[in-house]
C-alpha cells in the first residue's frame, strides 16, 4: 500500500468520529465544539500530507549532490 492510502484511511477514520460527536445529543454544543476541534486539525494536517506525498510521486527528483549531512559522519 501506498502511504496516501494509510492516510486517507486516517482521514476516513476521523471523519466518523467527528459524524459520531456531531450526532450525539447527549452533548451540548460547546463540547462537541471542544471535542471536533483537535480532529479537524489533525485531518487538515493529513490531507496536507496526501498533497505533499502526490506532489513527490508526480515528479521524479535527480539527486544532483550528495547529502551533505551524509558527508559529515
Amino acid at each position: 500500500m501506498k502511504p496516501q492510502e494509510f492516510v486517507k484511511q486516517a482521514i476516513d477514520d476521523i471523519t466518523k468520529s467527528v459524524k459520531n460527536i456531531l450526532l450525539d445529543t447527549s452533548k451540548s454544543l460547546t463540547e462537541k465544539d471542544n471535542l471536533i476541534f483537535p480532529y479537524l486539525q489533525q485531518k487538515r494536517v493529513l490531507k496536507q500530507t496526501v498533497e505533499d506525498l502526490d506532489f513527490l510521486d508526480e515528479r521524479e527528483f535527480e539527486q544532483t549532490t550528495t547529502c551533505k549531512m551524509s558527508m559529515q559522519k
